[in-house]
């Protein structure tokens, strides 16, 4: 683990650890690749290590996340991206394409996020951004209903079997409250079961001993949430 280390630099947080092996992997082809003067030389441990030395720099991305943190909390729109409990500063991206990201200092990663699950078939597919460019020539928002909304819930529906009808929104917080809401409607019960650990959004019953930033942290609760939030079990 020590050895390792020694090769990713300590302003690379472990969540990324093994974006920048794939970094070092495409280094190691290029020494190898034809035409360069180090051809057919067998890549050794201290090649790659040479390549990361000389050429992983996140100097730009020290710089705007420098100015980020004068401008927003922490620097971040999400505490988990502050790197607090891994060390070091975050890496600021550029670009994405397929399976690989480019920082703003030119490095190269193999992305195995998927901005946590959008990206499934890879940033920005050749397909989608046609898709898109379609749909923005109509305008980027209406605030009323569109033929679209029917298309994708209907997708929805035969995807997931038990799913009958569908509302949309905004996000996961939002769809979590809706859903607490309805619950109760339904049921005339207020009180909820949550379990210990787990991330349901940002309202603040959901944050009581919640996960994903939180659990990270190591922090026992969310500062700032209200003694009569439910405690959760």
């Amino acid at each position: 683990r020590r050895r390792a280390r020694l090769a990713v630099p300590r302003a690379v947080s472990s969540m990324f650890r093994l974006l920048v092996i794939g970094t070092l992997a495409s280094g190691a082809s290029a020494l190898a690749a034809p035409g360069n003067p180090n051809a057919g030389s067998r890549v050794s441990r201290s090649n790659v290590q040479n390549v990361a030395a000389t050429s992983f720099t996140t100097t730009k991305s020290a710089e705007i996340f420098g100015a980020a943190k004068d401008l927003m909390p922490g620097g971040v729109s999400s505490p988990v991206r502050a790197f607090k409990s891994v060390g070091g500063e975050p890496v600021v991206f550029d670009r994405v394409k397929g399976a690989y990201a480019w920082d703003v200092d030119g490095n190269k990663y193999i992305d195995y996020v998927g901005t946590w699950g959008p990206a499934i078939i890879g940033h920005a597919d050749d397909t989608v951004l046609e898709a898109l460019r379609k749909a923005l020539e109509k305008g980027t928002s209406f605030g009323a209903p569109c033929a679209l909304e029917n298309e994708l819930a209907q997708m929805v529906i035969d995807a997931v079997p038990s799913v009958e009808m569908v509302r949309f929104t905004n996000s996961g917080t939002e769809a979590c409250m809706g859903c607490l809401r309805l619950m109760r409607a339904y049921t005339g019960r207020e009180k909820i079961i949550k379990f210990i650990g787990c991330y349901h959004g940002h309202a603040d019953s959901f944050l009581v001993q919640a996960g994903s930033g939180v659990a990270t942290l190591g922090l026992p609760d969310s500062p700032g949430v209200p003694p009569g939030a439910p405690p959760g079990a």
